[in-house]
């Protein structure tokens, strides 16, 4: 007869290997599901990236990165100052265009007051010649009556001598008195004529001083107009220096969001660094790139699942690299991706996933296989429409 703790030893022993068989069958079940699943029913593909519309932005002119405002994640509007670019040459181009400006202006003044004063000894040379003609003019007019007084006289005495009485030293005497007047009064024209000249001369800036014509007034006007185009200049070189400065900014072309910033303050850069990248708004999308084998098997308006956290950051290199999906049988056949399939985002995933991930994050995306056997494929939409009316049913 057996003893009693012999059997449950046995029956507990028996029991230990069925569970252990149970488990090992229920993990061969388990197992085979998955690589049913993974190689019939899913279709999984690493090639994918997050995609949006990522633009550079770039330093305009060489210098020193001042005043960044901006960090990654910062919302950024088109045409708006993120920083300025201080170029020391402009700066000292600046300084020098001043300081040419301040002497042109310096040189206007004295110029000027050149100009001015021979102005005024022009205006003093008028006012003495102007009163010489004066005199003249007066003298002129008294001789000219004095001239015309004499002829009535000579008349006169000519008439009476002519009837006998007058003698002829009289009428002489007015004879010679009349020639007299008239050299005097050809005379006074004559300086009239000389007055006349000396006053348009001065009033053109030629003063006459006895001697010589003097004057510099044409000269000194050349002079001034002369000053007046260097100003005109060096405040034209200054403007393009000031506006070169102006210019030396950094800008976005369009609203969006400061993704990475590769120069802060007190970088130096040159013309045409990246100084920092952002994603202009619009809409974010996955691109996954299939082969031709696999494309076949995924149709437009298919749901499909992501898997965000298939790609890293390579720093060294800064690239993003994929992650091998965990799918081998997908990759057998031609390995060219050459097929490019859009996804786009349902509801509130799109700003969820601009918040989280970066343009050019690699994905693995996970499709439903569509079946390419007519006959498969048939069973599949016939189970997948008993399975909705059950649904709606329900």
């Amino acid at each position: 007869m057996s003893n009693p703790t012999t059997k449950a030893r046995s029956l507990a022993r028996r029991v230990t290997t069925g569970l252990l068989w149970a488990a090992a069958g229920g993990a061969a079940i388990v197992y085979g599901g998955a690589l049913v699943y993974a190689n019939v029913v899913r279709l999984e593909v690493d090639a994918a990236v997050i995609a949006g519309a990522v633009e550079p932005i770039r330093a305009t002119a060489d210098g020193v990165m001042l005043g960044v405002g901006i960090k990654p994640g910062s919302p950024v509007t088109s045409g708006n100052r993120l920083a300025k670019i201080l170029d020391p040459e402009v700066e000292r181009q600046v300084s020098l265009s001043s300081i040419q400006l301040e002497r042109a202006r310096h040189e206007l003044r004295l110029r000027e007051a050149e100009l001015a004063s021979e102005k005024a000894k022009r205006d003093d040379t008028l006012i003495v010649t102007q009163a010489e003609l004066k005199v003249v003019q007066a003298e002129i007019a008294s001789l000219e009556e004095q001239v015309a007084t004499a002829k009535t006289r000579v008349e006169r005495f000519g008439g009476l001598f002519a009837q006998g009485f007058a003698a002829r030293h009289k009428l002489e005497d007015q004879t010679n008195e009349l020639a007299v007047l008239n050299a005097q009064l050809s005379r006074a024209r004559i300086v009239e004529e000389q007055r006349r000249a000396l006053v348009a001369s001065a009033e053109a800036g030629r003063f006459f001083d006895g001697s010589r014509i003097i004057g510099r007034l044409a000269e000194l006007e050349a002079a001034v107009r002369r000053a007046l185009a260097e100003v005109d200049v060096a405040t034209e070189e200054l403007r393009v220096w000031q506006e070169r400065r102006a210019a030396a900014v950094v800008t976005a072309s369009a609203d969006g969001r400061i993704m990475r910033i590769l120069h802060g303050e007190g970088s130096v850069v040159r013309a045409g660094d990246t100084v920092a990248v952002y994603e202009r708004n619009g809409e974010r999308t996955i691109n996954a790139f299939l082969t031709q084998s696999e494309v076949v098997r995924i149709a437009v308006g298919d749901a499909a699942t992501i898997d965000r956290a298939a790609g890293f950051l390579d720093d060294v290199e800064s690239r993003y690299t994929w992650r091998q999906a965990r799918d081998s049988g997908v990759r057998q056949g031609d390995v060219d991706r050459t097929a490019r399939v859009v996804l786009r985002l349902d509801g509130d995933q799109g700003e969820h996933l601009r918040k989280e991930l970066e343009p050019g994050t690699p994905a693995v995306v996970s499709f439903q296989r569509r079946s390419i056997d007519t006959v498969l494929g048939d069973f599949r939409a016939a189970h997948k429409s008993d399975r909705q009316s059950a649904e709606s049913r329900l």
